[in-house]
């Protein structure tokens, strides 16, 4: 019994090992894609809302809590778009957009991160 056991365990450990051999080369991509050209040219800091940028860009990935050193607190929401062949993920396309709420869910402030070109 505890050797039928033992067996199924390495069975399973090497079906999981042969999946990720297989998808060694395989494309990944997390999260959803956006255009950063089109939503800076859209947003209005103070006057943009929740709702606009949900119609906009979809569900956030995340949602947090941006607590600023004067104490102030924002609503945070994050976007991000991943996308890259495994294992050379030292190439992938990331993009990470991050939009600050006010108490009236308005957009208060964004910053945005995109990785460099290869050089």
């Amino acid at each position: 019994m505890i050797i039928s056991g033992l067996l199924m365990r390495y069975r399973n450990l090497l079906f999981l090992l042969s999946g990720i051999l297989l998808s060694s080369c395989a494309t990944i991509q997390l999260g959803q894609e956006f255009d950063l050209q089109k939503f800076t040219a859209r947003v209005v800091r103070n006057s943009t809302s929740q709702q606009d940028i949900r119609k906009w860009l979809g569900k956030p990935t995340a949602t947090g809590v941006s607590v600023e050193a004067s104490g102030e607190q924002f609503v945070l929401w994050t976007y991000y778009y991943g996308k890259g062949k495994l294992p050379a993920l030292d190439q992938a396309k990331i993009s990470i957009l991050q939009i600050k709420f006010d108490h009236k869910h308005r957009v208060r402030a964004f910053t945005w991160a995109d990785t460099l070109p290869p050089s």
